[in-house]
């Protein structure tokens, strides 16, 4: 009846261990099954209770902790520029394709994805090619940008800290249009393009 996968949208939701049992328990009912927990959902419930618990104890060390995505890089496109007003992000650059891709935050990863390149009204434009959400202790969302294939090993559900790697600065996401290696990392306070926020703390660290 359920899978990782299922628990791990759960966990991105923000259900809680009881909630997440009651909620196994209506999904069985509903589909006619015995409302008693199989030993297989108890056991990832277990296993849910011990990744919360050292979630929370990893709040209290890095919750308020930011670092750079990429170490040695420099912002070569800023925030909402009069040159790019629309450009709600900072580019990273300054260093060769393959350079490592940190997490700015404590979180959780939501997902791995990508968007390629395309065309609209004749124009060629760039897509985020691969790219990873996390979902930061504070509440807010990491998008991390044109990562070069296959340098992500991450995939949702994972634990990341401040510092760990999430994949290698590249230039995916430019199928139909040149661009150079560089990191696209935007801060959003839900998953929608109008919630953008500023990463003033990450900015920061590059001044």
């Amino acid at each position: 009846l359920t899978t990782e996968k299922k628990l791990i949208q759960m966990e991105l939701k923000g259900i809680l261990t009881n909630k997440l049992r009651n909620k196994l328990i209506k999904m069985r009912i509903a589909t006619g099954c015995n409302r008693n927990l199989n030993n297989v959902e108890t056991k990832i419930i277990k296993q849910y209770r011990s990744k919360m618990m050292l979630y929370e104890k990893l709040k209290n060390k890095y919750v308020n902790v930011v670092k750079k995505p990429i170490k040695n890089g420099s912002i070569t496109s800023g925030y909402a520029t009069t040159k790019r007003p629309n450009h709600f992000a900072i580019d990273i650059g300054g260093v060769s394709q393959g350079t490592r891709v940190n997490s700015t935050k404590l979180g959780i990863v939501h997902g791995v994805f990508y968007q390629p390149g395309g065309v609209k009204n004749k124009k060629p434009f760039a897509g985020a090619g691969r790219y990873v959400v996390i979902k930061n202790a504070d509440n807010t969302y990491s998008l991390y940008m044109h990562l070069q294939k296959n340098s992500v090993k991450l995939k949702a559900g994972d634990i990341v800290k401040p510092g760990d790697k999430v994949g290698n600065m590249g230039n995916t996401g430019s199928e139909t249009i040149y661009m150079g290696a560089h990191l696209h990392y935007e801060e959003r306070l839900k998953l929608v393009p109008a919630t953008y926020r500023r990463p003033l703390k990450v900015e920061k660290l590059y001044k």
